[in-house]
């Protein structure tokens, strides 16, 4: 799972504690990896704000979760852990965004 944060222009919440909790809570669940890494089956877009302006153009074709709140980091940590990591290489949660 590859990592994208926003320019953090206006966040609401510290997206790094969040993230930090996402893997401590998966575990060996999910890995982090570098958004060029060539294997990125699914990217988490961790954005500071209801905006969400970063700019995920480089992930065509990629499945994109975004986040906005501390609520949706606890969504997204219930989704992997009670489907023992949800996001394998084409597959989307109801609330991923769709890249055309």
């Amino acid at each position: 799972m590859a990592l994208k944060y926003c320019g953090g222009c206006n966040p609401l919440y510290n997206r790094v504690a969040v993230v930090k909790h996402i893997e401590k809570a998966c575990g060996d669940l999910i890995e982090f990896v570098n958004p060029e890494h060539r294997d990125v089956v699914f990217v988490l877009a961790v954005q500071g704000c209801k905006v969400a302006c970063a700019d995920l153009t480089q992930f065509k074709g990629i499945p994109i979760r975004i986040i906005t709140c501390v609520e949706d980091a606890e969504r997204l940590v219930n989704e992997i852990i009670e489907n023992n990591f949800l996001y394998e290489k084409g597959v989307r949660s109801q609330n991923s965004e769709s890249r055309s």
